[in-house]
């Protein structure tokens, strides 16, 4: 009997841990169907926001720069491209960090294979949305506005078509404050229509 519980609880073990990791997003048919630049992650279809992300890598504020992204294979859901920044002061109600840290012009163009535009928007980045969470200490910072219109940082991938992305960033003169950013792509949960 001792024998049988020592040969059956590493198996139990090992299937138990295999099942959590699957449902924490580690191995998904999502992210194995991702092709592409960056590193994408699933959070899993417990979620409720933000299920997918995907991440680019770092954004410089302080000079002028491109930079291209190819991707493909990913999920049909609503997705948002932003940055994300961290060490900022703790968010309160009457913070101005959009008119205080990373001053640039922002380009943000999407198109898809056929050379099509799936999303072209440009503004100043204190234009844009800053979200985060009371207290905390990064925001996560995109462009609102109407999907498929110019001026929106929002858009709905098919998964079998591939997009280049293409970021511009113009610095505006007097920016001091410069807060680490990078780029990313964030969609799905159960509770995004």
């Amino acid at each position: 009997m001792r024998g049988l519980v020592q040969g059956v609880l590493p198996a139990l073990l090992i299937f138990c841990v295999s099942c959590s990791r699957e449902e924490a997003g580690v191995v998904s048919a999502a992210s194995e169907a991702y092709r592409g630049e960056g590193t994408f992650t699933d959070w899993g279809p417990k979620v409720a926001a933000n299920r997918y992300l995907l991440e680019l890598g770092k954004v410089d504020f302080s000079a002028k720069g491109e930079q291209v992204f190819r991707m493909a294979g990913l999920p049909e859901v609503r997705f948002w491209i932003g940055f994300f920044l961290q060490g900022l002061p703790p968010l309160s109600a009457d913070s101005t960090d959009g008119s205080n840290y990373n001053q640039a012009k922002i380009h943000v163009l999407m198109e898809d294979s056929e050379g099509r535009e799936v999303l072209n928007g440009k503004a100043p980045f204190s234009r844009w949305t800053w979200s985060g969470s009371m207290g905390g200490t990064s925001r996560f910072v995109y462009l609102r506005g109407d999907p498929g219109q110019g001026g929106c940082s929002e858009f709905t991938p098919v998964e079998v078509e591939e997009y280049l992305l293409t970021i511009k960033v113009e610095p505006l003169q007097g920016s001091v404050k410069f807060a680490p950013a990078s780029l990313e792509v964030r969609g799905g949960g159960r509770k995004v229509p």
